[in-house]
């Protein structure tokens, strides 16, 4: 049992003894802000008129080194100074490295050396604060900054934030002012901020207007605001004014088309009575042509009717009906002077039946009975 209690105590003094050691050699930081100088110094060492050259290291690498009066710099942004220090002049972000210094005596024996850490950091911006009357929450935002730290306070009461560049608070009431702030270890900016918001109203008074019964939630003032309200009114008149445009519109051009058929129909109408009336002019105009000038005797006088001889009739021709674009009739011809019958005064005579065409075999045989 003995044996493992003292190896336990070995290696927890050797672990203490690690932790120690580490923590003495551990390299110290130096911070600046972009864009600007910095020197850094030797820290614990006391300058000695023995010492006869300094180079300074960064990362493995010389980048400046000063023998007596004599200045080497293998960059223009480094310069070693006569007590042993670095000037960096312009910093930007890859400036930032672990930088290491070497002190010479005229032997050329080493009797100092030491390691710096830079961190170049970028300076912070002024803190913008903007605020939300419906929700009464007031944001504090950071737009530009590295490792920055903001705060926003009101009277006594203060809220940090470590990491993040965003800050929102909801206040309970607005009797002070609001404080920003922004910082880094290279810069700080702050910004103060009262807020003003309308006074809400929490007597939910009445409010008229056609279409909502009275005491609908609506209209307490503090659901619906005096904004929202104007907002409703105005879109709902917008909706109605258009509904009744359309609707008039429609009405038009439906009364359009309605008249323009009638017109159509009412012409075509027209035209059809139009032609009608010319064709029933021409057939009523058309009469039977007479075959002899020589008029019939009575049938007293002539005795029993003969068959009549065969004899073939002239096919009547049919009325052509009247072209729709013919604007004037044409003229019928008279009938030659040999056929006119003489003009009678009083009543016309009536017209001759035209007899039906016998068929020609029973017309044949009346005819070889007649003949001697």
């Amino acid at each position: 049992m003995g044996a493992p209690r003292g190896l336990l105590a070995g290696l927890l003094l050797a672990l203490h003894i690690s932790a120690l050691g580490s923590a003495s050699h551990e390299v110290p930081v130096v911070s600046a802000a972009e864009g600007q100088d910095v020197v850094l110094d030797l820290q614990g060492f006391a300058w000695r008129d023995d010492v006869a050259e300094v180079l300074w290291e960064k990362e493995g690498i010389p980048v400046a080194q000063r023998k007596g009066e004599q200045v080497v710099g293998w960059r223009q942004a480094y310069e070693v100074l006569s007590h042993g220090g670095l000037r960096i002049r312009q910093l930007f972000a890859n400036h930032s490295a672990v930088y290491k210094v070497l002190l010479y005596d005229v032997h050329g024996a080493q009797v100092f050396h030491a390691a710096i850490r830079l961190r170049v950091l970028k300076k912070v911006s002024k803190p913008t604060i903007s605020w939300d009357c419906s929700n009464a929450t007031l944001t504090c935002e950071l737009l530009r900054g590295t490792d920055a730290q903001l705060k926003l306070c009101q009277k006594q009461k203060c809220y940090y934030t470590d990491t993040q560049a965003l800050i929102q608070y909801t206040w309970a009431n607005l009797d002070a002012p609001f404080k920003c702030t922004a910082r880094n270890s290279v810069s700080e900016e702050a910004m103060e901020a009262t807020v003003h918001c309308p006074v809400t109203d929490h007597t939910y008074t009445e409010v008229p207007f056609p279409g909502l019964l009275p005491g609908h939630p609506l209209w307490k003032s503090e659901i619906w605001p005096q904004a929202d309200r104007a907002r409703f009114i105005c879109l709902v008149g917008g909706i109605g004014g258009g509904s009744l445009v359309l609707a008039i519109c429609v009405g038009l051009l439906i009364l359009c088309v309605s008249k323009r058929r009638k017109r159509r129909s009412r012409r075509n109408e027209e035209e059809l009575e139009m032609i009608v009336h010319r064709t029933t002019s021409r057939e009523g105009g058309r009469g039977p042509h007479p075959t002899s000038s020589t008029s019939l005797p009575p049938p007293e006088a002539s005795g029993p009717p003969l068959p009549p001889a065969p004899r073939r009739q002239a096919p009547r021709a049919q009325p052509r009906l009247p072209d729709l674009h013919t604007q004037h009739p044409q003229k019928k011809r008279p009938p030659p002077s040999s056929m006119q019958a003489p003009r009678q005064r009083g009543p016309p005579p009536p017209r001759p039946r035209v007899q039906p065409e016998p068929p020609r075999r029973a017309a044949e045989g009346a005819t070889a009975a007649s003949s001697p």
